[in-house]
């Protein structure tokens, strides 16, 4: 997460996402995992500020609004703001506080989870999340949402690969994709017979 992506319309939809999943979930933390701004376009999807036909969530819409008609791009005032039903918030990885888990912890990377081609000691590992980061958490009885970017691949197929690819790592667990837009938000169970929240996710904003 960058500052420069706070009210972008992914931002948004992430905030709907979390809105819903509070009704399943009692407690939920989010762990920002943020890095800095890289002056570059990315961001700057906020023109559905301004289409009131946009407006699902009035509490979140218009802080959003608020923010970017004054120039405030920073997820301090989402923090401050309380719009969406957020126990903790963590700035960093290092932050968490594994003594003290919620029930859902979210990961909020700038690209999602770890790829091959970036090793963990890169320069770049900041931008993802890596499964040595989610395994202990999962461990421990909490389960993981992952924003994750959708790479340049049929969306489908990505979702059988990344699935595959995620139980291999992580072992026994249930995953749900939910894709929302350019995003899929990747939600990883730790107990692979669960229903619990499954398919009662809200719609995206494009």
């Amino acid at each position: 997460m960058k500052n420069q992506y706070v009210a972008d319309v992914n931002d948004y939809n992430k905030y709907l996402l979390l809105t819903d999943i509070s009704n399943i979930y009692d407690t939920i933390d989010i762990c920002w995992m943020l890095t800095p701004d890289d002056g570059k376009r990315d961001g700057r999807k906020t023109n559905y500020l301004f289409d009131g036909s946009k407006r699902q969530d009035t509490l979140i819409y218009d802080c959003l609004r608020g923010l970017v008609t004054s120039g405030i791009r920073d997820i301090k005032a989402i923090q401050k703001a309380g719009i969406i039903p957020i126990r903790k918030y963590y700035p960093n990885l290092e932050d968490i506080d594994e003594e003290d888990l919620p029930d859902l912890l979210f990961f909020d990377p700038d690209n999602g989870l770890e790829i091959k081609s970036v090793h963990r000691n890169s320069p770049q590992s900041k931008r993802y999340v890596y499964y040595s980061d989610i395994e202990p958490i999962l461990e421990q009885d909490c389960d993981v949402l992952v924003y994750q970017h959708y790479p340049r691949v049929n969306h489908g197929e990505y979702h059988l690969h990344r699935t595959q690819e995620i139980k291999e790592r992580l072992g026994n667990v249930r995953v749900q994709h939910i894709p929302m837009g350019m995003v899929d938000f990747i939600l990883i169970q730790n107990n692979p017979t669960t229903t619990k929240g499954w398919d009662c996710w809200g719609n995206e904003v494009k």
